[in-house]
């Protein structure tokens, strides 16, 4: 696989999705680095061309489960986008975006809910976002299907749902 320099490169000199099909063949292969080839989603997902975007929102999506760090005592470690932690791309091509949606589902659910611990709170900011925020009603609606279980789960584990506290989440719109 190419080092993350001469990826970077090719991001940088407009060949985004030539830089994106080298971590898919490395990494359907098995010799991938995770967060080099999150770093580099990352870096099309922010300033890539739509089809660049939808190439890296696709690989996000493939390997969804492979981002979990499976080590034992590395419970909740996991590799993701910086973009995407508490912000929801509203930019990218529809296609992209729901590709991120279901990349967020898959990594959640990659994992049973003790590995996870309360550390997945990221995917319920992220799909409040994309409720509140994105441009499609059917992905805002298929986000809000999505949020409500996840939100259920954490919820359940506090005891109580009023002590689900996620920043610039409101009670009143998990709770839909």
């Amino acid at each position: 696989m190419p080092d993350a320099g001469s990826l970077a490169a090719l991001v940088h000199l407009g060949h985004p999705v030539i830089a994106m099909r080298a971590p898919r063949a490395a990494w359907s292969d098995g010799p991938v680095d995770v967060d080099t080839a999150v770093w580099l989603i990352n870096e099309v997902l922010d300033d890539g061309s739509p089809a660049s975007q939808i190439e890296a929102s696709s690989l996000l999506c493939e390997h969804a489960g492979d981002l979990c760090d499976n080590r034992d005592g590395h419970g909740g470690e996991f590799s993701w986008p910086a973009l995407l932690y508490s912000r929801w791309p509203t930019k990218p091509v529809r296609a992209c975006r729901f590709e991120i949606l279901f990349a967020i589902a898959r990594v959640v659910l990659s994992r049973d809910k003790s590995w996870w611990g309360y550390d997945y709170d990221w995917s319920l900011v992220l799909l409040d976002e994309a409720m509140m925020k994105d441009p499609d009603p059917v992905l805002k609606h298929c986000a809000r299907h999505l949020l409500r279980p996840l939100a259920e789960s954490y919820a359940a584990g506090a005891n109580r749902r009023n002590e689900l506290k996620l920043p610039g989440v409101t009670r009143q719109r998990i709770c839909l």
